[in-house]
């Protein structure tokens, strides 16, 4: 109701206001990010970076995730690759300023919030990058510094702003290629672009882009450096016991151990280890997903009458992407509720040879049903509807919007039921170590599951209000002031369908469902106390029905002594709210066997002796916390700007971001093999043993909750060069280097843990080099994306340290005008098709390469075709 009231009184506002005279401004004046106040220089007391319509259609990308590469401060994010195998975030590109993650990276279009992607884990959710048009996008501006005093919520580490085209008219196709020299990884793309309208002479503009893009799978075995998670010379191994043919777990000499009567002779998919097949992971998975997305942005400006004009803007997405995961693991910590596969003796298929009695526990894998594929449908629609008008000499602007984000999980094949596959071992007609015939082959068929499996819906409903105008005249200027209202609704509804109960190794997120409130105010100051002295102050207020209040100010100073040269600065405070997963996301818990890991009770197994203590079987328990505190932040940057007149530009920006109170979840592996360290914390214990009065009691459960644990600390310096384009007898040349230095990047959780990001999440040092060369109908672009390397995690056999070695890779492209309104483009991406450097940090789903770090698919040729029709 709150905001119900508050959206008729925004709107009864900027209504009132279409009858106030306007007063003729004779230069145009614009909003750039990090700042409500338009204005004639975008050069601002913060770092901004801008990339304009004709650098996007140099670079030669086709998306959103693709064009951030571009960015040096962008790092450690969701890229599209990592929702291989996630059960959380599936299908999500998310984009990760300064390398916090994409929920503490703010996204607007045009300057207002796009929705969360629906679907989420227990920590923060993101925008899903699949939702923005590209072909739609004038500009991207990307502000590097903290701006929750103007933005409020999720933007500790900046705002990238997508400002689509304004005034289009006439008509315009693209079409794109573009295709791996090794296979795999197929991308096609059509754009159709239209609008008509002259907002100054015909009193309207309408435009909109339709753009359809279709990319196929590229597979691991395709790629020799992820074709196995088996490299022990580099410390990787990445094998699982759950195997096909199956291990058997038994005891040898007082041991728990695997053995396999197929070993040493194991198969192509399996790895010989101590008398037990270990199963190749990525010898089944995929290392990019087919998918298919189309997105339609329109947008429409009426002109009122010559002080107003009303606009509204359509966003719709859908999505569509197909992940293959390895076939389904069957043992006790597969399962959710601690199910047992269990050859009986009787069966046909007994192993007898190795000499054992009684029924066997497996460790096996259901290899004969195919991989685990799963189906994942996302649609986003953004509706936005406003008035910008002049009043008394306030520029007004209203606007209400609604987001509306849902997201579809299907299972298509190679999931089973953990009670049916067990029932089906059991027989004795399932072969888990070879064929099983027909019977058997009947039998396994009938556990699979398919169908929906998970269903979400996230929804945000907002209104806002903003005012600017000059106040009184200073000796640098006028005194301008922007002041502004928001409010805020937003729900999430994540479920699981019913068959997800009986699933083993596949299990998607916990369900989750919440709503909440949030009203914001703010007032930004901008005061030219001199020629060449700008102040700006900025302070916001947030509340939110759930935690309470926020408090965010912000200060920063910019000083121009010189033409040619720029000083700036800013200090500021921010905060992020725990989104509704965080604190709503269900508690579950999960089996899981700590013999597995290597790990006995140590406090109880050297003196019990017993099994319950020496390999205790326990549940991990994870989920939200209601009781989670908001993350406070306190940013800082200080830098410079130097131009030559129109040639060149340099600006070197130094910047601090503190964040404490982060929220997040220890990593229960973590807990595992530190346990005394987290007694009492995330290690508990039930009651004690009578027959042990002096020891505690068994563990019972490691509880991995959403935690407010510690502080994050990460600061550097960002380097920017600009040659612009000047004459040469090759033609016009120009040049851009953006760069990025990680002095520290280090989390430092409850229990003093220090953890060090440099390397893998926070690169030391990345550059994005780009050179453009212009002669008459010729175009010409090369550019560098250049990765500095790092030590691997994991030491070398030997005890060395293993360095990941750095990653560059050159682009091109070369484009020619055939007319004024025809263009066709050639470009390669990886030129010197540089394989990904090798790692031993390798994850479940994607081993021997870091997809956060490097692309698979090497040397990738594209050709486009550009025309308009007006």
């Amino acid at each position: 109701m709150r905001l119900r009231s508050l959206a008729l009184v925004l709107f009864l506002s900027s209504s009132l206001a279409t009858h106030a005279f306007a007063q003729v401004q004779t230069l145009e004046r614009i909003e750039v990010i990090g700042s409500r106040l338009p204005r004639l220089d975008a050069e601002t007391a913060l770092p901004v970076q801008i990339i304009r319509r004709d650098e996007i259609e140099r670079s030669g990308v086709s998306n959103a995730e693709e064009l951030l590469d571009l960015v040096s401060a962008n790092f450690g994010g969701h890229r599209e690759a990592l929702g291989l195998g996630d059960g959380a975030t599936p299908g999500l590109s998310g984009a990760s300023l300064r390398g916090f993650g994409a929920s503490e990276t703010l996204v607007l279009l045009n300057g207002r919030r796009l929705g969360n992607y629906a679907f989420s884990g227990t920590g923060g959710p993101g925008v899903d990058l699949h939702a923005i048009p590209l072909a739609a996008i004038d500009r991207v501006e990307v502000l590097k510094d903290g701006a929750s005093a103007l933005y409020g919520s999720d933007a500790i580490a900046g705002v990238i702003n997508f400002v689509t085209r304004q005034d289009y008219a006439g008509a315009g196709a693209t079409l794109n290629y573009s295709g791996s020299e090794a296979g795999g990884g197929e991308r096609k793309r059509a754009t159709l672009a239209f609008g008509g309208g002259d907002l100054a002479a015909d009193g309207f503009n309408l435009f909109g882009v339709l753009d359809v893009q279709r990319s196929e799978r590229l597979r691991a075995i395709d790629r020799s450096f992820a074709a196995t998670s088996y490299r022990p010379e580099l410390g990787l191994d990445g094998t699982i016991p759950t195997s096909f043919p199956a291990n058997i777990r038994s005891i040898v000499n007082g041991t728990r151990t695997l053995l396999n009567p197929a070993a040493p002779a194991c198969t192509p998919l399996t790895v010989n280890k101590d008398r037990a097949c270990w199963f190749d992971n990525a010898k089944t998975l995929d290392l990019s997903a087919p998918s298919r997305q189309a997105t339609l942005l329109g947008r429409g400006t009426l002109r009122l009458t010559p002080d107003s004009e009303a606009y509204a803007e359509l966003l719709a997405a859908t999505s569509r992407i197909v992940f293959t995961a390895s076939p389904s693991p069957a043992s006790a910590s597969a399962s959710q509720g601690g199910v047992r596969f269990i050859l009986p003796a009787s069966s046909p298929y007994y192993p007898t040879a190795l000499g054992l009695s009684g029924g066997l526990v497996l460790a096996y894998r259901t290899l004969p049903l195919g991989g685990r594929t799963t189906e994942v449908n996302s649609d986003n629609v953004r509706l936005l509807t406003g008035i910008k008008s002049h009043l008394a000499g306030w520029d007004l602007d209203g606007a209400l919007n609604i987001n509306d984000s849902r997201s579809r999980e299907r299972y298509v094949s190679g999931f089973v039921d953990a009670g049916r596959l067990a029932a089906a071992i059991g027989s004795g007609l399932v072969n888990p170590f070879g064929p099983s015939g027909v019977e058997g082959d009947s039998l396994l068929a009938g556990t699979e599951l398919r169908g929906p499996s998970r269903e979400a819906r996230g929804r945000t409903q907002g209104a806002d209000l903003r005012a600017s105008r000059d106040l009184v005249p200073l000796p640098g200027g006028p005194l301008a002031l922007a002041i502004g209202i928001e409010g805020r609704h937003e729900s999430l509804r994540d479920s699981q369908a019913s068959l997800v109960a009986d699933v083993i190794g596949g299990v998607p997120a916990a369900p989750k469902e919440g709503a909440r409130n949030a009203l914001a105010t703010y007032a930004e100051l901008v005061a030219p106390l001199a020629k060449g002295v700008e102040v700006q102050a900025a302070a916001r207020v947030d509340h939110y029905n759930d935690f309470g209040t926020a408090i965010s100010p912000k200060i920063a100073l910019r000083l121009q002594p010189a033409r040619w040269l720029l000083l700036r600065g800013s200090i500021g405070r921010g905060f992020r709210a725990p989104s509704l997963p965080e604190l709503y996301t269900q508690q579950s818990s999960g089996f899981f066997e700590l013999a597995n890991a290597g790990v006995s009770d140590p406090a109880r197994c050297p003196f019990t002796k017993l099994p319950s203590d020496c390999q205790p079987e326990v549940f991990l328990v994870d989920g939200g916390n209601p009781n989670l505190r908001p993350q406070r932040s306190i940013q800082s940057s200080v830098g410079f700007v130097l131009e030559a007149e129109s040639a060149w530009q340099v600006s070197v920006d130094r910047w601090k971001i503190r964040v404490n109170d982060i929220i997040g979840v220890v990593d229960p592996f973590d807990v595992i093999d530190n346990i005394p360290l987290y007694e009492g914390r995330n290690v508990i214990r039930g009651p004690v043993d009578p027959a042990f009065p002096g020891l505690p009691g068994p563990i019972v459960r490691i509880e991995t909750l959403n935690e407010n644990l510690g502080d994050w600390r990460v600061e550097g310096t960002d380097l920017s060069i600009r040659l612009r384009p000047t004459t040469t007898p090759l033609g016009r040349v120009s040049l851009r280097m953006e760069g990025t230095y990680v002095q520290r990047a280090r989390q430092n959780i409850f229990l003093g843990n220090e953890v060090d990001l440099i390397g893998r999440r926070a690169p030391r040092w990345q550059h994005v080099l780009t050179m453009n060369l212009d002669r008459g109908a010729w175009s010409a672009t090369l550019s560098q994306r250049y990765r500095r390397g790092y030590p691997d995690a994991t030491l070398l056999p030997d005890g060395s340290t293993h360095r990941v070695a750095a990653y560059r890779i050159w682009d091109g492209q070369l484009a020619f005008a055939v007319s004024r309104d025809v263009r066709v483009t050639l470009g390669v991406r990886n030129l010197f098709d540089t394989d990904p450097p090798a790692t031993n940090q390798g994850n479940t789903f994607q081993a021997g390469y870091d997809p956060l770090y490097a692309n698979p698919l090497g040397r990738v040729w594209a050709v486009g075709f550009v025309a308009a029709w007006r």
